[in-house]
């Protein structure tokens, strides 16, 4: 299971190379162990349900093509994956079919939605929360990986950074450079 959360981290940097992302021990210098589990994750091209369930747990809920996956270093969020039957054409004919995944998105499990701009701390806020408690416009394209939120707070000009809907780093704007703003990890969620 670490191997495969090391691997999400891992594409959580890839697709926000502009966003720090601190991590937690022993993800922020991770041991070799790791490093290789993440790295057979990262092979695979389309990973299949029933391979994530192998190591993660039987799914729960979400619906028939929505299977979502409880992962320590997230304790109020489900890892929401969306899967397809489909036949990919590098893909030998086969008399069943697998559940690919296609794409994949945090949900809120556990734990109040944002009450407060206070609230808006990295690791804690999903993006549709956010755009509930700020009134922001819904994004225009809401299958993307990777969102910045452009928004004030206090007068203040503000980045608001998303990747799979979990809000992972905040910045005030300016034009004498970037302060970002409690980008941390929480300890309590670092898991074991």
């Amino acid at each position: 299971m670490e191997g495969y959360q090391q691997s999400v981290l891992v594409r959580m940097r890839e697709i926000a190379p502009r966003a720090p992302l601190p991590l937690p021990a022993p993800y922020d210098d991770p041991p070799a162990h790791l490093v290789e589990e993440a790295g057979q994750w990262s092979i695979m091209q389309l990973p299949k349900i029933k391979d994530l369930a192998v190591i993660l747990g039987d799914p729960v809920g979400g619906g028939p093509s929505r299977h979502r996956f409880a992962l320590p270093l997230w304790p109020d969020f489900w890892l929401e994956h969306t899967s397809s039957e489909e036949q990919f054409p590098f893909e030998q004919r086969v008399t069943n079919t697998a559940q690919y995944v296609v794409d994949r998105r945090f949900v809120r499990r556990s734990g109040e939605p944002m009450r407060s701009s206070d609230d808006l701390r990295p690791w804690s806020v999903l993006r549709l929360e956010a755009e509930a408690f700020f009134g922001w416009e819904p994004t225009r394209t809401p299958n993307s990986y990777y969102h910045i939120v452009p928004f004030e707070l206090d007068g203040r000009p503000m980045k608001a950074y998303f990747v799979y809907d979990l809000l992972v780093h905040v910045e005030e704007s300016s034009d004498r450079g970037r302060k970002a703003l409690e980008t941390g990890f929480p300890s309590d969620r670092c898991g074991s």
